[in-house]
């Protein structure tokens, strides 16, 4: 990610890690964070508290863009869901 903060909205490692930086400061409550996203001469500005993105929609944007930076460097996608089978106990 650049210094500026830019973000290379083509890029889904930055985009995960800009995306991800705003969850959290959405999370916690703090000031408004405003990210850039820069697509060729397509320029966005987010600025997660005044969007309106709610939290279960910026988690997902950030799990997909995570998703297809793993599918860049070969790895498959991370299981963020766990089932518990019937008759299964804790120790």
């Amino acid at each position: 990610m650049a210094e500026t903060g830019e973000v290379d909205w083509c890029d889904p490692c930055e985009r995960a890690k800009a995306l991800k930086m705003a969850y959290f400061e959405r999370l916690s409550g703090g000031s408004s964070i405003r990210v850039r996203f820069r697509a060729g001469d397509n320029e966005q500005e987010y600025q997660s508290a005044h969007a309106g993105m709610s939290l279960a929609e910026l988690k997902r944007a950030w799990w997909e863009a995570e998703d297809e930076c793993r599918a860049l460097q070969g790895l498959p996608p991370l299981r963020r869901r766990f089932a518990v089978r019937a008759g299964s106990r804790r120790c």
